[in-house]
């Protein structure tokens, strides 16, 4: 049983500490995954939404000169 918990503990501290960077890249831009109720929404909507959000900040880039999405050397 100790083994058992310890791996709970082991688990509920690598998603502390997954919540703490996901938290920063939210608060960075990335769109909330949380629709209702503290559910998720699906992977294939939060894929669309995660486009869309990256496709608006490159149109209303402050840089629009800069060419997008070139490797630069």
């Amino acid at each position: 049983m100790m083994n058992l918990e310890e791996k709970c503990q082991t688990m509920a501290l690598a998603i502390g500490r997954f919540m703490v960077k996901f938290d920063v890249s939210r608060q960075k831009g990335l769109p909330n995954p949380l629709v209702i109720n503290d559910k998720l929404m699906p992977q294939e909507d939060y894929n669309r939404k995660i486009k869309e959000v990256a496709r608006d900040q490159e149109n209303n880039s402050s840089m629009k000169g800069m060419p997008k999405r070139k490797v630069l050397y």
